[in-house]
């Protein structure tokens, strides 16, 4: 069985490990934009546009089934693919991690977009930015100071925009531990974090230690998710059901 797999998450890396073990010829497609992962398939990175389009891909590849398990907020590429495969009658699989839940003592706010979050931040705050590249409304908030009075920007890339004057950006790559999170909420005198609910481990320290801390935090709500085919929330599962698929 042939298997493309929309990855770019810690999930999708294990199940590619785990079904390039089984007897299923796994191709894993990756943005790229921060690392290639080093995996025992073939890799490819930068999208479907410099390879005729998703769907021509689908055919030249003779590609059986299409397992998505990308990032929970990128709904282009999952629409694209779940369209293609309606189209090219090709199983569609989806992977969808489970959001995170606050806990007790937990001081989260959830928005709906970044327009109702920017319009709460507190005039004095020192802002935590967890969220990826910025949009357009939180860049132009932040140059006119309708922002907080501080922000520190962490992501795994350079931004794709100018830093203003109080915006400091910080490159890292996770996992992130507690004790690296506590230090640097501590170090910068942060008080407030932004993120948006991607779910998962991976980097979920930051909301312990905001917790540990008692720093709130404004919470991005999902988007509606594209739920097609079978979805699975667990990686057990999901890679049970694509071995079976292949036997």
């Amino acid at each position: 069985m042939r298997l493309l797999l929309l990855g770019g998450t810690t999930e999708a890396r294990r199940m590619a490990m785990r079904l390039t073990s089984s007897n299923v010829t796994v191709i894993y497609s990756v943005a790229g934009l921060v690392r290639q992962p080093s995996l025992p398939c073939q890799v490819i990175s930068g999208g479907f546009s410099c390879r005729g389009g998703l769907s021509s891909y689908l055919k030249l590849q003779a590609i059986d089934v299409v397992l998505d398990a990308t990032h929970p907020y990128a709904n282009n590429i999952t629409q694209a693919a779940s369209q293609s495969c309606d189209a090219l009658k090709i199983p569609y699989v989806q992977f969808l991690r489970a959001p995170w839940h606050p806990g007790e003592g937990d001081l989260w706010y959830e928005f709906p977009d970044w327009s109702s979050l920017q319009d709460q931040i507190p005039v004095d705050a020192r802002v935590f930015f967890s969220s990826g590249q910025l949009p357009n409304i939180m860049r132009e908030a932040i140059e006119n100071n309708k922002a907080g009075q501080s922000q520190l920007l962490r992501t795994a890339v350079l931004p794709q925009h100018r830093l203003a004057k109080s915006l400091r950006w910080v490159k890292a790559i996770g996992p992130f531990t507690l004790s690296d999170e506590m230090q640097l909420l501590r170090q910068e005198r942060i008080s407030l974090v932004v993120s948006k609910n991607s779910g998962g481990e991976f980097t979920r320290a930051k909301l312990v230690a905001a917790r540990s801390l008692n720093i709130p935090v404004y919470m991005l709500a999902r988007p509606s998710p594209i739920v097609v085919g079978k979805t699975f929330g667990e990686v057990d599962g999901c890679v049970e059901f694509l071995e079976r698929m292949a036997s």
